[in-house]
């Protein structure tokens, strides 16, 4: 174990790596995006390393970096999910296609302005609605995408479908 008080070496002990990946894995649960992650930790420990006072064990301040590098993976990765909007295509094609054109053309243009409200509403609750509900994620897979708790995604949830459902009615 390298438990060494200053961060000298220019190389990484294959332990090392095993534990910034352990980290990262746990944190960001996906085997390629751990390995990610794990290459961004060591390179900033690398760029950083003259910055290790000595104060806590090294594998913490290791252990931090991981950390750190893992949550800021999951929020480029929330973000680019995010800004995804959903396309009319997309909504439209919600509609039976048993319909005739009457009732296709009334649905489809629900779906329309159902996909611009739902555009347009407040990004928390958007953006819980966009993943339960077009990505079809469960709440618990939005709560660790979002980064917030499984409470919180239900009340987005419900607070979201309240306001869509006004928007559009109105």
């Amino acid at each position: 174990m390298n438990e060494s008080p200053t961060c000298d070496s220019a190389t990484f002990t294959a332990e090392d790596r095993r534990f910034v990946y352990a980290v990262a894995r746990r944190i960001v649960r996906d085997e390629d995006a751990a390995a990610d992650v794990t290459q961004d930790a060591l390179l900033l420990a690398f760029r950083y390393r003259d910055r290790f006072r000595g104060d806590a064990r090294y594998r913490t301040w290791l252990y931090k970096i991981a950390a750190s590098a893992a949550i800021t993976h999951l929020r480029r990765r929330r973000r680019r999910r995010t800004d995804r909007m959903v396309s009319l295509g997309a909504v439209a094609d919600a509609c039976a296609p048993g319909q005739n054109p009457e009732e296709h053309l009334a649905c489809a243009e629900v779906a329309a302005r159902t996909a611009a409200e739902l555009a347009a509403l407040d990004e928390r609750y958007g953006d819980v609605l966009r993943l339960r509900f077009v990505d079809g994620l469960s709440e618990a897979e939005v709560a660790d995408v979002l980064g917030v708790s499984l409470p919180t995604v239900k009340i987005r949830t419900h607070r979201g479908r309240q306001a869509l459902r006004a928007a559009v009615d109105a």
